[in-house]
């Protein structure tokens, strides 16, 4: 994980990135994929990024403002249209805050 650039928080006079947490996801494959990573905030929501086509050796971001360092991935083939990637709201259901977050 690293500091997120596109979150911050005010304390005092500065911006502090200090809860922000930011991953990167690289295809290793020798072929396109898609993906779908949701990355966890620390109330136990799912900030969740989609990235179609991605080339090998391509790298995706993703983040959470204030988070707690889990994220989920799903990967297929490029155009596979038989399989489905979960949406957004069946993540939130599927996977809800642990008591931790609550």
């Amino acid at each position: 994980g690293q500091k997120c650039l596109d979150c911050g928080s005010f304390n005092g006079y500065h911006i502090s990135f200090d809860d922000t947490y930011k991953i990167f996801l690289t295809n290793q494959c020798d072929y396109q994929i898609d993906v779908k990573c949701c990355v966890q905030e620390d109330d136990g929501s799912w900030k969740c990024f989609h990235h179609d086509d991605m080339s090998p050796a391509d790298t995706m971001e993703a983040w959470a403002c204030e988070g707690t360092g889990k994220y989920l991935i799903w990967v297929k083939l490029a155009g596979d249209h038989e399989l489905v990637f979960p949406s957004n709201e069946e993540v939130q259901e599927q996977y809800p805050p642990s008591e931790k977050n609550r």
